[in-house]
């Protein structure tokens, strides 16, 4: 390590720095509700590294795309991610994280045995490719949405105007999302008067003291700006900065330093901007690498859902199972999804809507309720409450899966404790209208899914409650959920 390379060693004068949640965390969060609320169908990562962002990407959406009942959605309605890097030492995890088809947590002891939650409504095409992003792709163009994350200060100088004119000049996406670290930012690490700890400008250009041992450059808010602006200029874009990472700690010398990380959106006007000859996607072959490419299609049941009387008896079942007569839409997802055809308006439609016999009236029976309590973390559309008005709790028999009741949770085995359902964050775009409100509407929060360790790492999933096996009826289960087997992702390595 040479002498400009060596960190400068941390002293007691540092002040603490935290984020909660992480900056990774934040970052990954503007990302996922950017993409979101413009509605991007397809996305490419350029400079994924291990993957981190490119596994939520590769999420299963919740429901069917385009279900009315969920506009705008609460999901990523992706069809195809793609995923570039230049460093060989990540690109397989990046690969397995886009590739590895993530199976439930659990299987319910009633009902289909499968958890909605994971099944795909969508076909999804992904391929991960290694190389260098100064070299065009002719498979790279069309895309929505490209995104690059804490990847511009690791570019070297010769490499930065490609940047630009192979994301934007080359590819022409609708939108191009990134990040990058605040330089002003790093004074708040250290008192007033306090030499910076870092790694010295490693390329001579300046006397700034860095983050991290392999940037090239820490732009200021301004700096950034400017680089953006000649950007949008020259390739047809309009452009909005912005920022994440405000520490929890007060800056004790009250300095405005800004975020952490700043934040820019382009977005392309509404005229053709011709590709740069000298970057031409004529080229018959790209110099990338395909390191993996995956198809995973759609489950036959997407878009299928049973009859209304068919999804009214198997939420019937489910609440009789659990003993409760109130279960919020997150919490009886995972079942009512499969007999719904994975159309959350589907559901409500067979729960208010007349019965389809002159005997049956369900439109006196059901009804479904704001959230309880809403808090900023209430997702005012999953939180809902379904409420069964002639619910009467059953004692179950021994035979009925041994299901007893013990403390907040349901005993569903020796060793296992079935508890709450998941909470999601929400989606401020939702008002409910009542005609007797008991609480202030609900607070504007985030509403798109965070990778636990995003940003960089490994990301695991560390469920919140676990469930145990039981004895069901599986022919009156398998009547009602109408279960079969989904076909496997093909992928080629």
């Amino acid at each position: 390590m040479s002498s400009s390379d060596a960190p400068i060693t941390q002293t007691p004068e540092d002040l603490v720095v935290r984020f909660m949640p992480p900056l990774s965390h934040e970052r990954q969060r503007w990302i996922l509700e950017t993409l979101r609320r413009h509605r991007a169908r397809s996305v490419l990562d350029i400079g994924c590294g291990e993957g981190d962002l490119l596994s939520v990407l590769c999420k299963p959406a919740s429901t069917i795309p385009n279900d009315s009942s969920l506009e705008p959605g609460r999901d990523l309605d992706l069809t195809r991610v793609a995923a570039l890097d230049i460093d060989p030492d990540v690109i397989q995890e990046a690969a397995h994280a886009a590739t590895d088809e993530r199976k439930p947590h659990y299987l319910a002891p009633w009902g289909s045995g499968e958890d909605g939650w994971y099944i795909r409504w969508a076909q999804l095409e992904v391929a991960v490719w290694l190389g260098r992003l100064q070299e065009p792709n002719p498979s790279f163009h069309g895309f929505d949405a490209i995104v690059s994350t804490e990847v511009i200060e690791h570019v070297p100088e010769a490499v930065l105007p490609a940047f630009s004119d192979v994301l934007l000049g080359t590819y022409l996406p609708r939108l191009l999302l990134l990040t990058t670290p605040n330089y002003t930012f790093n004074a708040r690490f250290h008192p007033p008067g306090v030499p910076r700890k870092g790694f010295i400008d490693p390329t001579g250009q300046t006397t700034r003291v860095f983050r991290h041992d392999d940037h090239k450059r820490e732009w200021t808010v301004d700096e950034f700006d400017a680089w953006c602006r000649q950007a949008a200029e020259k390739h047809g874009y309009d452009y909005k900065l912005g920022g994440v990472g405000v520490p929890t700690e007060r800056d004790p010398y009250d300095r405005n330093l800004g975020y952490a990380s700043q934040t820019a959106l382009f977005v392309r006007r509404d005229v053709h901007i011709p590709t740069l000859d000298r970057l031409s996607l004529d080229e018959p072959q790209s110099a990338h690498q395909l390191i993996t490419e995956c198809t995973f299609p759609s489950d036959p049941r997407a878009g299928h859902p049973k009859s209304n009387s068919e999804i009214r008896s198997a939420l019937v079942y489910l609440m009789n199972m659990r003993g409760e007569g109130e279960l919020t839409f997150s919490e009886l997802w995972s079942e009512l999804a499969m007999p719904s055809g994975g159309s959350m308006g589907t559901l409500e439609n067979a729960l208010m809507e007349q019965g389809e016999t002159t005997e049956e009236d369900t439109l006196g029976e059901w009804s479904i309720v704001p959230p309880r309590n809403p808090n900023a973390h209430t997702d005012p559309k999953w939180d809902r409450v379904v409420v069964w008005k002639e619910f009467q709790p059953e004692p179950l028999h021994s035979e009925d899966q041994g299901v007893g009741y013990e403390n907040e949770g349901y005993d569903v085995g020796e060793g296992y404790q079935y508890g709450s359902g998941e909470e999601y964050e929400g989606d401020g775009d939702y008002r409910w209208e009542v005609a007797n409100p008991v609480h202030d509407p609900v607070p504007d929060s985030w509403s798109a899914p965070v990778a636990m360790n995003a940003g960089w790492g490994t990301d695991s999933d560390d469920p919140a409650s676990r469930w145990g096996e039981g004895i069901i009826d599986e022919a009156a289960a398998a009547a009602i959920w109408g279960a079969s087997e989904p076909k496997e992702s093909t992928s080629k390595h």
